[in-house]
């Protein structure tokens, strides 16, 4: 059979001498006429040639010429938003962690092999060992993103993830299942730190702040998970459902790509403009730029360790005030606390599965909303109406599991007799007052205190320290939220003998400290941002 190259040059040969297609010549042709002079443009053999060669198609679809509608495609067909939800998956993997103990613990207690059911100084290291496993991991993540990369950080974390839940599926003890949380602590540390980093650098400037702000959406949404699960099944079944997440991450790997930002501080110029295509297609926006290493050695230079120290420092503030709320203490144990203010003559035991919902839907749309109201006017406006709840409300005193002594006149612990997870003294009557004031703090939080601190945190740190800073702010957040929960008696003692007035003064201050000196960062690149910081 002729090739294709043979069967073009007959038909170009056919058409040149005036032949039709078919193998019968017309008849003027064989008589050897030529033309007339009116003949149409149509029936011109040179144009006829050219019209053959216009439709003529190969067979091989890589022979086609490419078409208006094929550029298009190639030029919109980059996956950075697809890329930056799978990072957020991450995140809501990471947040199950934090919302199983309060769903799972009360399903667990119940099991034979679980020695630990009247000791509540043990018990509560469930929930405890992860926040303060966490912090360290935090730490050490932060150094092996810089060295790995977002994509096999990404990738081991949520590996990691994904055998620590298989491994508390498997638990036939209370030292295993601790084991587990061990493991958990470790991975949701790494996951915290690289998420945000991979998203704030792949993400263009008028999106950044939505998805660095879902990132934490997403964190919530995966503890609601957790809530609903514990609704209805037990904690074996709940620890596999908690398995989809990072199993859908390992499924979806080819999303995860290395940022262009990184591969470029490394000198993979090669690998970022593949990174970049990936992510944007043909519409790379300018921001993307490939830089020359000259180009990025004046920018490190800009950035001297004093600088950089201060970015870190400021970052490691913003990070510790969502904690200095105490909002952490309520979302790791809705279920508990709910149940120890609702009557225990309503049928109904969803009222921590409410509250948890309604936070990430009030996060939701306040995180949508960041671009349009300024991040640090979100910032101060939910700190400010936040000490306002803790001062007024006084809803902390709600967040330990303590009674008051009228010899006294404070707040005391149950004795150990009580469990730590199950809700077994229930009230009489509803208290009203206490859900309402939860209430109100988790929506003054889900303002601005919930999502705009990670956000600044990651844009303010310059590039080549932006994983280890975004690591060591992590950890002290972590660090920080281990010491609340652990030691949540004392937090409730303080904001009861003074009101809320104490640690409401101290988030009012922080937060205004952190807004006066961070600078303004909406639609500013990161490298404006560094400049900025730098200068």
């Amino acid at each position: 059979m002729p090739d294709k190259s043979t069967q073009r040059r007959e038909l170009i040969v056919r058409t040149c001498s005036g032949r039709e297609p078919e193998d019968r010549p017309p008849a003027s042709d064989q008589r050897g006429r030529r033309p007339s002079a009116d003949m149409s443009s149509e029936q011109q053999p040179g144009q006829k040639a050219i019209e053959a060669l216009r439709n003529w198609q190969p067979s091989v679809r890589g022979g086609t010429p490419a078409s208006g509608s094929t550029v298009t495609e190639l030029a919109t067909s980059g996956h950075h938003v697809v890329c930056a939800l799978v990072a957020c998956l991450g995140s809501c993997a990471a947040g199950t962690t934090l919302g199983y103990a309060s769903a799972a613990m009360p399903s667990i207690e119940h099991e034979a092999w679980y020695d630990l059911h009247h000791n509540t100084a043990e018990s509560r290291w469930f929930a405890d060992i992860l926040l303060l496993v966490a912090a360290p991991a935090a730490l050490g993540a932060g150094f092996l993103l810089e060295m790995l990369g977002n994509r096999l950080m990404l990738l081991l974390s949520t590996f990691g993830l994904l055998g620590s839940w298989l491994s508390l599926l498997l638990s036939t003890g209370t030292s295993a299942i601790l084991v587990a949380r061990l493991m958990a602590g470790v991975f949701l540390g790494a996951i915290s730190s690289s998420a945000g980093v991979h998203v704030a650098e792949i993400c263009p400037s008028e999106r950044r702040a939505f998805f660095l702000g879902f990132v934490e959406v997403a964190g919530c949404a995966g503890m609601l998970l957790a809530y609903v699960l514990g609704q209805f099944f037990t904690w074996e079944i709940q620890a596999g459902f908690c398995m989809l997440p990072p199993l859908v991450l390992m499924c979806m790997q080819r999303y995860v790509l290395d940022s262009p930002q990184w591969l470029m501080r490394h000198g993979k110029k090669a690998e970022a403009r593949a990174a970049l295509f990936k992510f944007y297609g043909l519409d790379v926006p300018i921001e993307f730029r490939i830089r020359s290493a000259d180009d990025i050695a004046k920018k490190n230079s800009n950035a001297t360790p004093i600088k950089c120290a201060k970015s870190m420092a400021l970052a490691l503030l913003l990070q510790l005030l969502p904690e200095l709320s105490g909002v952490r203490l309520f979302l790791m144990r809705g279920d508990q606390v709910m149940l120890s203010l609702v009557a225990e003559t309503e049928s109904r035991d969803a009222e921590g599965v409410l509250m948890v919902a309604g936070h990430v839907a009030l996060s939701g749309v306040f995180a949508s909303l960041t671009r349009i109201a300024g991040r640090r006017h979100l910032l101060v406006l939910s700190a400010f109406i936040t000490a306002v709840c803790m001062v007024a409300l006084s809803p902390l005193k709600h967040a330990s599991i303590i009674v008051f002594d009228e010899a006294s006149k404070a707040f005391i612990r149950f004795n150990n007799e009580c469990s730590h997870w199950t809700v077994e003294d229930r009230p009489r009557l509803t208290d009203w007052n206490g859900i309402y004031a939860i209430s109100l703090l988790l929506a003054s939080y889900s303002l601005g205190l919930g999502h705009v601190p990670a956000l600044l945190a990651t844009e303010l740190l310059p590039g080549h320290v932006r994983c280890v800073g975004a690591g060591s702010s992590w950890a002290g957040r972590w660090f920080l939220a281990f010491l609340l929960m652990h030691e949540d008696a004392w937090l409730s003692a303080v904001a009861s003998s003074s009101q809320g007035l104490a640690p409401g003064l101290v988030l009012v201050a922080g937060a205004m400290m952190a807004a006066l000196v961070t600078p303004e960062t909406e639609s500013q690149t990161l490298l404006a941002i560094e400049s900025i910081v730098c200068r």
